[in-house]
């Protein structure tokens, strides 16, 4: 008995050693992970660090600084909008986050870059999470809760060189592109949630995560629509073994996921961001798919070497396949291996397939009309390619040691990039000649013209404008503003008519309308003038800008009646507008509607005193109602602000006259 008591006595000791110990290592473990994430936290707010007092950029104006729909949070129904034409047209969701940041902070471009930022950061962490379960999941892995076995170690440089990555760092530098990152998370989340539910007892707790993150994907991007498959393909590769078998055990995932895309078929049909993108935007799919060769060429080669980055590319131009055959070989070689791969790795095949289907939607033959290629395209891409890059890296280097020292010092090595690229935004006018030096363009040099013409270089911008007539109607219109400033009215017409006749559907074209509008009123064509502003209003019926050009146009023109409820509808969206109440109380005038006239012509008075049109037509319309001591005081008050000697001496001889009729008026 003794000896058996003895036995279970050490077997309890034995036991509570074990649990000791297994405590002891879970709590390791969660210390090594929290250290994991915090390095890459760390890390990336270092390499980023810089990024914050840039300034707003290219589509930063219509998406934030002009986006009136960001003013409020109320009505929601507004705030989900986004102006038509704009980046966030039938992107709901990064409107509604642009509207928060408005609230919390204004036009402070740091507030914006501290939230784009925080996303990346947020994406990052899901990378290594999503990788580190995919290899712990994989028959190779020793132990899936030690964080020092080396599939997790893998893992974390996965995804710290993918936080640090240069080609990854338009995402925050470029505040509008938080399309891109917004739709990334959305897209790391379905799949990660996926992950989670089928190793978990309650597996629709986070089924349900993964599948509102897919709809609120679709409400950021487009390219999210290939979030559905991907996470079908995951469980096809790590879990079922089938596509059959996957639908089959999770039949309501994939239908919550799918069904998503009716909501993205809702935005798109809305047809919000028709003239950029789709086939309706100009541009063909043929072309459009001849031009993504040598783009998609260039992005597999900054991925592996990442200088000379370009903000911009441009729009996508005339081409022919002979021309670009030379790229698209290789591009149909590794879609070929990869499609190959399924027969022999199947998991190596989920990452090559990974980066051509997440690269589709922007870089097949679906047309964008805006830019032939951009860099933040690759930001999903990219975790495919790193995780191969790194598989490689462990493949030939082999020791532990020797794998976490190289790896470190490509991830410091594109730190130091991504902490030199940022510094390219703080001045736009480098930006755009950094451009121009790389990658050289028409709408590269109107946009250098903008931002020099805004610095105060006015003969430098024009010739910008000039170089690029060549590529971009863009010139056209900047052409044309500028004649109009100096008066030259004709040439100003010619201009932005011709740019109107090139780019109809262009976002600027309501703002050229309406510059045309006004030179041909300076140009004493108010008929004409009358009939480009209606032209705006047709584009956006709304347009305050078109509204009192029209009132003015169809005043200048003599069809007074018609422009009083013009008029009007202007005063009454402007009630601080000097102008809009002037020529209200002018168009009252030539109606010999007096009373009226004195109430808008006194609003424009007190609006701006010195001022002496007010003053002096208000005189005249007190005058016409006999009040004759009013009116000479109006008189005398635009005499007092008028600066032209000939216009004083009338006013002075008008003053005579009313003295003259108001002794006539007080004898009778």
């Amino acid at each position: 008995m003794r000896s058996s008591g003895s036995k279970n006595s050490k077997s309890s000791k034995s036991s509570k050693g074990s649990k000791g110990s297994k405590g002891s290592k879970g709590s390791t473990s969660s210390i090594h992970l929290t250290v994991w994430l915090l390095v890459l936290v760390s890390a990336t707010l270092l390499a980023f660090s810089n990024s914050f007092s840039s300034p707003f950029e290219l589509d930063d104006g219509d998406a934030i600084v002009t986006n009136p729909t960001i003013r409020s949070l109320s009505p929601i129904s507004r705030t989900f909008s986004g102006p038509l034409q704009s980046s966030t047209a039938g992107r709901p969701l990064v409107n509604l986050t642009f509207a928060m940041n408005y609230a919390a902070g204004g036009l402070d471009p740091r507030g914006y870059r501290a939230v784009n930022l925080g996303i990346h950061v947020l994406c990052g962490l899901l990378v290594f999470g999503i990788i580190r379960r995919t290899f712990s999941s994989l028959p190779t892995s020793s132990n899936p809760s030690n964080l020092s076995d080396p599939s997790n170690l893998l893992a974390f440089f996965c995804a710290l060189i993918w936080l640090l990555h240069p080609l990854e760092s338009e995402v925050v530098d470029y505040v509008t592109q938080r399309t891109e990152s917004l739709m990334a998370l959305m897209y790391l989340t379905t799949l990660y949630g996926f992950i989670r539910g089928v190793g978990s007892e309650r597996p629709w707790r986070w089924y349900s995560v993964s599948v509102v993150s897919c709809w609120l994907g679709m409400m950021c991007k487009e390219s999210m629509v290939t979030a559905p498959l991907m996470v079908l393909l995951y469980d096809v590769v790590f879990c079922a073994g089938s596509v059959a078998k996957a639908l089959r055990r999770r039949t309501m995932l994939y239908a919550g996921l799918a069904a998503s895309t009716v909501l993205l078929a809702v935005l798109v049909s809305s047809n919000g961001r028709s003239h950029s993108a789709g086939f309706s935007s100009g541009v063909s799919a043929w072309t459009y798919l001849l031009n993504q060769a040598p783009m998609v060429l260039r992005y597999l080669r900054l991925a592996v070497w990442p200088t000379s980055l370009v903000f911009d590319y441009g729009l996508p131009k005339a081409t022919t396949l002979s021309m670009v055959l030379p790229a698209a070989l290789p591009i149909l070689a590794l879609v070929t291996v990869t499609a190959a791969a399924w027969f022999i790795d199947r998991r190596l095949a989920y990452l090559g397939t990974w980066v051509f289907i997440t690269l589709a939607p922007t870089s097949t033959f679906v047309p964008i009309a805006t830019e032939v290629g951009a860099e933040r395209r690759m930001y999903l891409p990219m975790i495919a390619i790193v995780v191969l890059v790194v598989l490689a890296f462990r493949a030939v280097l082999g020791q532990r040691a020797i794998l976490a020292g190289s790896l470190a010092a490509v991830s410091i090595l594109f730190g130091v990039l991504t902490f030199d690229r940022n510094r390219d935004y703080h001045d736009p006018i480098a930006l755009w000649r950094q451009v121009i030096s790389r990658y050289p363009h028409g709408r590269a040099h109107y946009n250098l013209g903008v931002h020099l013409r805004d610095a105060g270089q006015r003969t430098e911008a024009i010739r910008e404008f000039e170089l690029s007539l060549g590529d971009t109607p863009d010139g056209e219109y900047a052409l044309g503003f500028e004649a109009l400033n100096d008066r030259r009215y004709e040439e100003a017409i010619a201009r932005l008519r011709r740019y109107l006749e090139r780019e109809p559907l262009d976002i600027n074209a309501i703002r050229a309308s309406n510059l045309l509008g006004r030179s041909l009123l300076e140009a004493g064509r108010p008929d004409e003038a009358a009939a480009a502003f209606r032209e705006t209003l047709r584009m956006h019926h709304d347009d305050v800008d078109a509204i009192g050009g029209l009132g003015q146009a169809l005043l200048n023109g003599g069809h007074v009646e018609d422009a009083l409820p013009v008029l009007d509808r202007y005063a009454q969206r402007l009630p601080q507008n000097v102008g809009a109440h002037f020529n209200l109380g002018l168009a009252y005038m030539k109606l010999r509607r007096f009373e009226e006239a004195y109430a808008e012509l006194s609003r424009a008075s007190a609006l701006n005193p010195r001022d002496p049109a007010p003053h002096a037509n208000l005189g005249t319309t007190l005058a016409e109602l006999g009040r004759f001591d009013e009116a000479i005081d109006q008189f005398r008050q635009a005499a007092a602000v008028e600066s032209d000697a000939t216009a004083q001496q009338e006013i002075r001889d008008i003053i005579e006259q009313l003295d003259i009729e108001k002794k006539r008026a007080g004898h009778q």
